[in-house]
């Protein structure tokens, strides 16, 4: 059951497809034929053509052939085969004055080969510009002013004068109001003219713009299919003007296929990039469209522009054919699919391959209207579609910017909610790292400090605990014991209190602590601090160790250095190092040698800063100091 399920769903999906893409095809169908009907009734003059005349050739002067009639051919021309190939040829109409005062004129589709124009045998001078001819040029409609000097009031004679070999050819002509002539011509020149120049400008404009932005992955090769289909297409709108009208006739023939050959590869590989279908590489449309280039090129050799012509023809109708199916087939794929913006870009796409094929058609075939069979085609539409593909291009470039610029912002803001909260939990991270760090800190100096304390104190006080109970202590060595341990409580106590605080001042501490009982002992004391050195900061281990270090120098000359007066030094040595000193004016070396304990203690206190200890006699006395690293600056 659920294999049926999905085989039906897929045969629904399957119709669905093609429902959609024939529904964009014949909407796109549609849309061609109702503007390209609009554009042909506004630029036809109003009146109806004239179905029949009647030509003759001339051989030479003085030596013409019988009238011939001739009727309009769908193209819309006359066209006279003539089996004697004479060099010109004289189509003739006849009519009738109108009764109306408006002035008269003759629209002449196109002038090509018409060498001249006359009425009631008085040539006649077109009020229009005519176009010189070229490989496709020469086409515009001409208008001459019927003067009222030469009118008659009933048979009056057109003779239009048409140069040619085997195929004498006359374009369709109106007789009429030359005020409306003009608006038809005016309308023709917007279409044929205006519209191909403003495609050209638009075309180069997207070229520019695709070159400028920046593309990546499979949308660069959408890009560059485009610029390259946009290149080909204004070199073929600018051939429309005449910009080979200075090569021979199989130069120019040469130069028109040439051109149209390179459009349609292009045409093709732009529909295969722009729909990401799979297809050939870029090299073999690139390899195609020059082997189709020199191919052009071998015809001029063996013949003149006519065999040019009957070579490149059938080869040009039948190519255009080919690769607008192919295109089509590519892009009503491609449009069945996806987003809905997609059946706007198919839409867009197919009109003008529509116009492409139908210019192809209409050349060899001479299509004509669906809606009147009196409108006929008489203008390409190919290079007024160019402007389509152009502003189509880059209506589609502009979403695509715009939607990319959405999806950029949109991107950001999330970016930023993100940011905000890793921010958010960067901050809780570190303090919560800060909390933790303060926290171990405080535990490693508890620990520390129990240590110390157990270890210090603890075992001081426990072994004077133990002799005072088997009555191995006396008094007074109770006392000193008991007065040492408070002396390194408060030590304890005291780097504790200057752990946030520089050496300066916790030496400061140190002496207010110090000095009563110096003074008491009749032992001045003098102070000698470096600035540099006081303003530097210890850890609290560190402190400790120092303020340990002076306890027990000044202990030692309590009791054994018999002097009267101390000094405490602080300094910053050269090479970075601290060093404090005391030094006394006491009995010198000989007597300290007993207190062997006190200097063991204060060469452990310096191991443990990182320093060295030195103990040296000077002249009037001892001196002992410890060197160590230095640590940071006070910015207090």
């Amino acid at each position: 059951m659920t294999q049926l399920l999905q085989g039906v769903s897929h045969e629904n999906i399957s119709a669905s497809r093609w429902i959609r893409a024939f529904g964009i095809a014949l909407v796109s169908l549609l849309i061609f034929a109702l503007a390209l009907a609009a554009g042909e009734r506004a630029a036809k003059p109003s009146g109806k053509y004239t179905r029949q005349l009647e030509v003759r050739t001339t051989s030479q002067p003085g030596e013409a052939s019988p009238w011939h009639p001739v009727v309009l051919h769908p193209a819309p021309v006359y066209r006279f085969a003539d089996a004697g190939r004479a060099p010109l040829a004289v189509f003739r109409h006849q009519f009738d004055q109108p009764e109306s005062a408006e002035k008269l004129g003759l629209y002449l589709t196109w002038k090509r080969r018409v060498a001249e124009v006359r009425l009631n045998g008085e040539t006649l001078t077109a009020r229009t510009p005519v176009q010189p001819p070229s490989a496709v040029g020469g086409f515009d409609p001409v208008i001459y002013e019927l003067p009222r000097d030469i009118l008659l009031e009933a048979d009056n004679t057109l003779e239009f004068h048409v140069l040619g070999t085997r195929m004498k050819i006359l374009p369709a002509f109106f007789v009429g109001p030359i005020e409306d002539q003009f608006a038809a011509y005016a309308w023709s020149r917007a279409i044929s003219v205006e519209l191909v120049v403003a495609s050209i400008g638009v075309m180069l404009f997207v070229i520019l713009l695709c070159a400028a932005l920046p593309w990546f992955g499979d949308e660069r090769s959408r890009a560059r299919a485009l610029m390259l289909l946009l290149v080909a297409w204004s070199v073929r709108n600018l051939s429309f003007f005449g910009i080979d009208a200075l090569l021979p006739g199989a130069a120019q023939q040469v130069f028109h296929y040439q051109v149209t050959f390179c459009f349609l590869v292009a045409l093709a590989w732009f529909a295969s990039a722009w729909t990401r279908t799979a297809g050939p590489p870029a090299h073999i449309y690139r390899h195609v469209a020059l082997g189709l280039s020199v191919g052009a090129i071998l015809p001029a050799l063996i013949g003149d522009s006519g065999t040019v012509f009957r070579w490149l023809f059938p080869l040009e109708s039948l190519l255009t054919l080919a690769v607008v199916a192919f295109a089509g087939q590519r892009f009503l794929s491609y449009s069945s699919t996806g987003p809905a913006s997609r059946r706007y870009e198919a839409v867009l796409f197919c009109l003008c391959l529509i116009a492409v094929g139908v210019d192809a058609l209409d050349d060899r075939y001479h299509l004509s209207l669906p809606f009147s069979s009196d409108l006929y085609l008489t203008f390409y539409t190919a290079p007024v579609c160019g402007l389509l593909l152009a502003l189509a291009s880059m209506t589609i470039l502009v979403r695509q910017s715009q939607r990319a610029r959405v999806l950029t912002e949109n991107l950001n803001q999330v970016l930023d909610r993100r940011l905000a909260n890793q921010a958010v939990a960067l901050r809780a991270g570190h303090e919560r790292e800060q909390a933790a760090t303060r926290a171990r800190a405080v535990l490693e100096e508890r620990q520390r400090l129990m240590r110390d304390m157990h270890d210090g104190l603890g075992g001081q006080l426990t072994s004077l605990l133990v002799r005072l109970r088997r009555g191995r202590a006396g008094h007074e060595e109770a006392l000193v014991e008991v007065s040492q341990a408070l002396d390194d409580l408060r030590l304890i106590v005291a780097s504790l209190d200057h752990a946030e605080e520089n050496l300066g001042i916790a030496l400061g501490g140190f002496r207010e602590r110090m000095e009563p009982r110096l003074r008491e002992a009749g032992i001045g004391l003098a102070w000698r601090l470096d600035e540099s050195a006081a303003a530097r900061h210890l850890e609290v281990a560190s402190m400790l160790h120092v303020l340990r270090f002076l306890q027990e120098a000044c202990s030692n000359v309590l009791r054994h250095a018999g002097a009267d007066s101390i000094e405490l030094g602080l300094i910053e040595k050269s090479d970075g190092l601290l060093e404090i000193s005391i030094t006394d004016n006491g009995q010198g070396l000989a007597l300290k040698t007993r207190a062997g304990r006190g200097l063991k203690n204060m060469r452990e206190r310096a191991q443990r800063l990182g320093g060295t200890f030195e103990l040296r006699q000077t002249d009037h006395g001892t001196r002992v100091s410890v060197r160590f690293p230095a640590a940071e600056r006070s910015t207090d």
